[in-house]
């Protein structure tokens, strides 16, 4: 009997101990997640996407008219700024460069003469003309009076005085021709006669140096460092290689020179994104698995193409580019990620979204404490912004919050 009593004791306090346990766990909460917040920089980022590209892209064009000479250079060879690229003919040149220094010598020479043309050959000409005029004119007069005298003294006949007169008159019209005369040589070394030719002479002159200019370019060297690529003709949907022997016409492409030393990305914007872009922004570019810092350079005036109800603007991007070894995987055409910090904030406070909560009348708050040992409290915050990061807020200090 007394074993049966202890038994059924023994029971009674099982099933009360784990009433109790039970009891005890569902009042006690579930350990919450604590976490530590600190002021940090708030950032926010534009994407875009675009291709790796040459910074300087450079066509050599034919630089006169004439036959190729020769070709120093192949597709796809890497030259040096000053290397040779192709040299041409100057048969046909220099036919035109004997002919504009036969031009020049001619106005330098006609140039010459009005500039001394007062004291020339054929202002001396008319200055004798004259002259002569002038001396014919005073010995008929002397001639006259005295056979006037002659005549009042009955000597000689009046036929003869009024020959004389005649012969005067005729002598002053010669004089008032040779004054004429003389003038109108004089003017031609004055005045519009050499401006012009003062204009004839610059223009021989420039011609001549124009021609001895584009002789000198004959060997064609490249501008700058870079990879030699065929040109591209207009209409021409193949390309053709540069030939000795190949006639070409003056400015026709040749080949086309790609800079390595400097790269960039071009990339398009959207029309509504475009208030957070400027030139001169940083950006960070992301290609073939690499980081680059650069800067946006350019951002076009007129969109590139329509999608729909907003336009695409074209931004380049150029890249600070690191030591050649280092990016030697890089391609031109490879697609790069560019990112655009459009925002900065040094002393944010970010938490988790999930952290926010909301009382009774709705207003956020945040459980808060400032230290591990501390009564957590409900701490009113305000809302500032979504980012990346997580939710800005205000109204809360170093410390820790409690996530749900």
């Amino acid at each position: 009997m007394t074993n049966r009593r202890n038994g059924l004791l023994l029971l009674l306090l099982s099933v009360g101990f784990g009433v109790w346990y039970q009891g005890a766990r569902s009042v006690q909460p579930e350990a919450a997640r604590w976490v530590r917040i600190a002021p940090q920089t708030l950032e926010q980022r534009l994407s875009l996407v675009g291709r790796l590209q040459a910074a300087r892209q450079v066509t050599m064009n034919a630089p006169f008219e004439g036959r190729v000479a020769a070709v120093m250079v192949q597709p796809g060879q890497k030259v040096g700024a000053g290397d040779p690229l192709f040299t041409l003919d100057t048969a046909q040149l220099d036919i035109e460069l004997r002919l504009a220094q036969a031009a020049w010598l001619k106005a330098r020479r006609h140039m010459g003469a009005l500039e001394h043309w007062a004291t020339g050959p054929e202002v001396a000409r008319a200055k004798r003309n004259l002259s002569s005029a002038r001396s014919a004119l005073s010995t008929s007069q002397l001639n006259l009076e005295e056979n006037r005298r002659l005549f009042e003294r009955g000597i000689v006949a009046g036929m003869e005085v009024r020959s004389l007169t005649q012969l005067v008159d005729m002598h002053v019209q010669a004089v008032l021709e040779a004054e004429q005369a003389l003038d109108q040589t004089l003017a031609q070394g004055q005045g519009d006669a050499l401006q012009i030719a003062r204009m004839e002479l610059l223009n021989a002159e420039t011609q001549h140096r124009a021609l001895l200019a584009l002789h000198g370019q004959r060997t064609v060297i490249a501008p700058l460092s870079g990879i030699v690529v065929p040109a591209k003709t207009a209409g021409v949907n193949h390309v053709v290689p540069l030939q000795p022997g190949q006639h070409v016409a003056r400015g026709v492409p040749m080949l086309e020179l790609i800079g390595l030393d400097r790269l960039q990305v071009l990339a398009t914007v959207e029309e509504q994104d475009l208030p957070n872009v400027q030139q001169g922004q940083h950006a960070r570019v992301t290609v073939a698995g690499q980081r680059l810092e650069g800067k946006l350079g350019p951002i076009a005036q007129q969109p590139r193409a329509l999608d729909g109800a907003g336009a695409w603007y074209e931004v380049v991007a150029e890249l600070e580019l690191p030591a050649e070894p280092a990016r030697s995987g890089l391609r031109l055409g490879m697609s790069a990620q560019v990112d655009i910090r459009i925002s900065s904030k040094a002393q944010a406070w970010i938490i988790p979204p999930e952290a926010l909560q909301r009382n009774g009348a709705g207003e956020p708050f945040v459980w808060f404490r400032e230290d591990p040992g501390q009564a957590p409290s409900e701490m009113p915050v305000s809302v500032e912004g979504i980012g990346p990061q997580g939710l800005e807020v205000s109204g809360l200090g170093a410390g820790y919050i409690r996530l749900p």
